[in-house]
């Protein structure tokens, strides 16, 4: 199966919003008229093919561990996040809410009673950012689906959930520092996606939850556990790891390491009063030591 790649690709020089409308554009192209040729194909990439998503919290190693896999070599994947490249599910990217997008969840959710008239539109935007020939296993990152993983799970039945969970300190300060929001936005957050997040999981038939201070600092016990899941090579994803572990110290002189306590120290007594009084129960819960 060989699904043709974008006319726009190499057109880099417009500039990413520019690109990115472009890019959907030429899809809505494609989608009327070559959609319905394509469209035994495409079901069997959305039934047949298994799709890995990870979800969760933004600013909190979502990108780190697709980046991980990725580089594995046992997945087929996006370059970005899913989100980008399609209309067919609602992004998280409303203006002034950027970072926390619950502000906005109404917009978002998504669960098995909603409607899957989208889905062979979704399933034909997303086939078109991966390499062919597609492998068995699909990558695919967007954290807010992590408040519709149960529609997602109807769309395509071969589905699996990996989500992963960060220190609430460090994501609030995170999203103040990058987004600009003050820390009681970012807490409440936080709370929100997790609480949803780990509701919906009672819904799935395969969902594995990781945190990222296990990720960053035991990586290899966490490796096996997540190659245990996907039923991959542990081997192949150590791999994975040393591939990105070397290109970030290349990069920055620092190779995968956790980040929090250098996130939290920036954060004042204040900051942390109200990071606890907002999502406290659920730090506690997930195993975070409460800062008063």
């Amino acid at each position: 199966m060989r699904f043709e790649a974008p006319l726009l690709r190499g057109l880099g020089g417009l500039g990413g919003a520019g690109l990115q409308w472009l890019h959907i554009r030429e899809k809505d192209l494609l989608w009327l008229t070559r959609g319905r040729a394509q469209e035994e194909a495409l079901r069997e990439l959305q039934e047949r093919h298994e799709w890995v998503m990870i979800v969760g919290c933004n600013n909190s190693g979502t990108t780190l561990l697709h980046d991980v896999l990725a580089a594995s070599g046992r997945f087929s994947y996006m370059e970005h996040e899913g989100q980008r490249y399609t209309r067919a599910i609602p992004p998280a990217r409303r203006k002034g809410h950027e970072r926390v997008w619950t502000e906005h969840i109404e917009d978002l959710r998504l669960d098995e009673t909603d409607s899957l008239s989208s889905v062979p539109r979704l399933v034909f935007d997303w086939s078109m950012e991966l390499s062919t020939p597609i492998k068995p296993r699909i990558l695919e990152k967007t954290p807010a689906n992590a408040v519709r993983m149960r529609w997602l799970q109807r769309a395509f039945p071969r589905s699996s959930f990996i989500g992963i969970v960060r220190n609430g300190y460090a994501v609030a300060e995170g999203i103040k520092r990058k987004g600009g929001k003050d820390v009681r936005r970012g807490a409440r957050h936080w709370r929100c996606v997790n609480e949803v997040m780990l509701n919906d999981a009672r819904h799935l038939r395969r969902f594995l939850l990781v945190r990222y201070e296990d990720f960053v600092q035991r990586p290899y016990e966490t490796l096996e556990r997540i190659a245990g899941f996907l039923g991959v090579p542990v081997a192949d994803l150590e791999q994975g790891f040393a591939r990105v572990d070397a290109k970030l110290a290349g990069g920055s002189g620092r190779g995968i390491e956790d980040m929090n306590e250098r996130c939290i120290e920036r954060l004042s007594r204040e900051e942390l009063r109200i990071i606890t009084a907002e999502a406290g129960d659920l730090l506690r819960q997930f195993g975070y030591a409460c800062h008063a």
